[in-house]
């Protein structure tokens, strides 16, 4: 102890050594506030990417189902109307009204698009949608639109992320039936017989479709007559079995198909199984269930088949018939018309055939992409 302080350190030194103390706890807490900031920043990012993504993504999902549903109600309209020409402006509101429905404040845009998915032209050019002809393909068969909607952010705004925009894109076209289940919930029913398509040439051009009724009756050789208005056809198990027996052509007529959700569907490598033999119980059963109904009859191509009506053949085309009445007993006939497709509603949840496939039979439409 030197003058009452401690040996070594003077007055002057304790001073020093405060100073240097008490800067070094003023740096640390400087330090800290820095750090706070940071942390902060990060912890106000982190949570704006949380909030905002999820609710980006859950926008994106409101954009694609406007999407959907757009496009859908689009190829519907088309296949409804596809007898009488399409103003742009009509699809544009129709569009629009569905886009908005799913995602409000959304806008739509895209192109009206062919069988093959080629961009025919903008929607909202103006474009006039012609018409279309029983035979020809759809000049405009669907539409190939994006939805989108910019929305506002939340924490992501202290970092200067006001806005996300978020989009959807969907195709859906119409077009000839290319394949179908035998019994559907909503649409159909597909019958277990054959026609030839020649058959069905002759009578439309004779005839068109004007109601005009057509007896039929074994076998499907025989060629229609526009004289006695009678052609020819036969049974068929529509490939759902291989034994092509009346107990399965009897299944088929039945209002309770077991074989309803079995497919059907067009080409030259589908060929079905033509049943001959006078079943008079075939007959009663289309009679009583099926008379004054609109059903499905599929074409076939004889072509060259040889020892038809024991035979296969590949099926060509559907065609929408009108049972009037059928009996068995002696007659063992069937009294229907073919009825005009483009008067007919499409059927929902078909495959679309596509391409350049001309409209002859019934029109189906959905989701391309």
């Amino acid at each position: 102890m030197v003058n009452g302080e401690p040996d070594g350190v003077s007055y002057r030194g304790r001073r020093t050594i405060s100073r240097i103390i008490g800067g070094a706890k003023r740096g640390q807490h400087g330090q800290v506030l820095i750090l706070f900031a940071v942390m902060l920043t990060v912890l106000v990012i982190g949570t704006g990417l949380i909030v905002d993504t999820g609710y980006s993504y859950q926008q994106e999902r409101l954009a694609q189902n406007a999407a959907d549903a757009a496009s859908l109600a689009a190829a519907q309209y088309l296949a409804s109307h596809m007898s009488s020409s399409i103003s742009d402006s009509t699809m544009v509101s129709l569009m629009d009204s569905y886009a908005a429905t799913n995602l409000p404040g959304s806008t739509v845009s895209g192109h009206y698009v062919d069988g093959n998915g080629t961009v025919v032209v903008a929607i909202g050019s103006g474009y006039t949608i012609p018409a279309v002809s029983l035979g020809n393909a759809p000049t405009v068969a669907g539409v190939s639109l994006t939805v989108s909607h910019t929305h506002n952010t939340f924490f992501l705004r202290a970092v200067s992320i006001n806005t996300v925009r978020v989009t959807g894109r969907a195709t859906a076209t119409y077009g000839a039936l290319y394949s179908t289940a035998l019994q559907p919930p909503s649409g159909p029913d597909v019958m277990p017989m054959a026609v030839s398509q020649q058959s069905y040439n002759d009578a439309v051009n004779a005839d068109g479709f004007n109601n005009t009724q057509i007896t039929f009756s074994e076998p499907i050789t025989q060629s229609f007559s526009s004289v006695t208005q009678t052609a020819g056809f036969n049974w068929s198990d529509l490939n759902v079995t291989t034994s092509n027996s009346n107990s399965v052509i009897k299944q088929l007529l039945a209002l309770n198909n077991p074989y309803a959700s079995d497919v059907l569907q067009l080409g030259d490598g589908v060929n079905i199984q033509i049943a001959p033999g006078q079943r008079a119980v075939d007959y009663d059963l289309m009679g009583s269930n099926f008379a004054g109904s609109d059903v499905l009859v599929p074409l076939v191509n004889l072509g060259s088949q040889s020892g038809c009506p024991n035979c296969q053949a590949p099926v060509t085309e559907f065609a929408w018939f009108h049972i009037v009445s059928a009996a068995g007993g002696s007659q063992k006939t069937i009294v229907g018309y073919w009825v005009n497709p483009l008067t007919k509603p499409p059927i929902a949840g078909g495959h679309v055939a596509g391409g350049s496939w001309g409209i002859n039979g019934p029109v189906t439409f959905g989701l391309s992409n």
